[in-house]
């Protein structure tokens, strides 16, 4: 059985790009890098609304 999937969002409340708010989350599974994934939202909190962009290594 798989390890179970670990995740973790930081969000830099200083940094608004054209009023939108920058959220980076990331995935380690079995204590290796998974995914990354970016999301932009007007709010400080992001929505099902926001922008996204994953990434996979």
């Amino acid at each position: 059985m798989a390890p179970p999937a670990q995740g973790l969002q930081v969000l830099p409340p200083e940094l608004n790009f054209s009023c939108n708010h920058p959220v980076i989350g990331y995935w380690i599974i079995g204590g290796e890098p998974a995914d990354i994934g970016l999301r932009e939202d007007t709010s400080l909190i992001p929505s099902n609304t926001s922008l996204f962009s994953p990434h996979w290594f």
